[in-house]
């Protein structure tokens, strides 16, 4: 099935998209990197059934004045008088998590899309209602898009796997130069290209990878009882190869091990364009703690610095790997580059690195 007209528009990195986050990824947008928010934090919230979607598109200055900029509906399909149009795709985008291009974190169906902003009126002013930390003065987020619930998915973000390449300034007929892309026949090649993959996994929730990575190494590690340690230590890894894999509740990536290669993480998982080298760990109790080795973490400070190239690092810890008490917890963190700090990837703790032996590491900084 296809969906037209399509639009894609760019906003800020959040996990849920459903009130205030304190780790986001803005990227390029200079208020929301200061501000620590941005008025897409509401793009996701359930009101009366419907989604209200907020996009960030900057006025241009003429004679000292601020001139609001518009969505062009007339490159949907819709008359230049128009100030509405309905039964519009639009593909939400945002910076990718690793610094690299952008990703895409969910979609509208049969959305309302508006030419102008929208200011919210009575119950739904209230549910966009934001007081920031150094304000007493609430305000209340602007929309341009709306769509039923039902109409709307938020992909999780570790379902987030198609990526769109950054482009160098003035490219044109591709996405990254505004906020607001409309792949159109006007579009290059290479949009065209962009537009088709999206579609294909927006509408049939698959995407053709890219690349069939074949890097090269792995780890050491230690634990009074070896067999106990060994067997928490398999447990978390088949948690997490459940986690990620294909069959069941896996999100579809395809795996492969590396746990006796000597590279520093025990598992290769990749899907549509992301490739993940992730490293797991094993808890008996519910401490959310690991040790590390030399080697990992050579390779953790390489990828901290944008020098390790097999992949996008990630560090899984299990928590109750064996079940014993029936509270079996995943706790999955990536670098984030602007913060330069371990943050679990929906953004809701942060991982602190502790010398000790190799390096260990825990959710407590002390």
């Amino acid at each position: 099935m296809n969906y037209e007209p399509v639009i894609f528009l760019h906003g800020i990195n959040m996990a849920k998209y459903d009130g205030f986050e304190e780790n986001i990824h803005a990227g390029g947008f200079k208020f929301a990197k200061k501000q620590g928010y941005g008025g897409e934090i509401y793009n996701f919230s359930n009101v009366n059934g419907r989604h209200y979607g907020h996009v960030e598109i900057m006025g241009r200055m003429i004679k000292g004045k601020e001139t609001p900029i518009s969505i062009k509906l007339e490159k949907l399909g819709a008359s230049k008088k128009a100030e509405s149009l309905e039964g519009v795709l639009v593909v939400w985008t945002a910076p990718c998590r690793d610094g690299n291009g952008r990703e895409v974190v969910g979609w509208y169906r049969n959305a309302t899309l508006h030419r102008h902003r929208v200011d919210p009126t009575g119950e739904l002013k209230q549910s966009r209602k934001f007081t920031p930390s150094n304000s007493k003065e609430a305000m209340f987020m602007d929309f341009r898009v709306e769509a039923l619930a039902s109409d709307c998915r938020l992909l999780d973000p570790d379902e987030r796997v198609i990526k769109i390449p950054s482009y160098p300034k003035g490219t044109r007929g591709v996405p990254g130069q505004s906020p607001v892309f409309y792949p159109s026949a006007a579009s290059s090649q290479e949009g065209k290209s962009i537009k088709k993959r999206v579609l294909e996994f927006v509408n049939g929730g698959t995407v053709k990878n890219r690349k069939n990575p074949v890097p090269p190494k792995k780890f050491g590690s230690r634990q009074t009882d070896a067999v106990r340690r060994k067997k928490i230590e398999n447990a978390a890894i088949d948690f997490v190869k459940e986690y990620f894999g294909v069959g069941g509740k896996g999100l579809g990536y395809e795996i492969k091990s590396k746990e006796q290669e000597n590279v520093g993480y025990d598992l290769l998982v990749w899907k549509g364009d992301v490739t993940l080298c992730v490293e797991v760990k094993g808890r008996s109790g519910d401490s959310v703690e690991a040790d590390f080795s030399r080697n990992e973490c050579n390779v953790i400070k390489s990828h901290e610095v944008r020098k390790f190239e097999d992949g996008d690092y990630r560090i899984c810890i299990v928590t109750d790997a064996l079940n014993e008490r029936q509270n079996r917890e995943l706790h999955h963190y990536s670098w984030w580059p602007d913060k330069k700090k371990w943050i679990r990837v929906d953004g809701s703790e942060q991982l602190y690195f502790q010398p000790s032996g190799a390096m260990s590491a825990s959710t407590n900084q002390n």
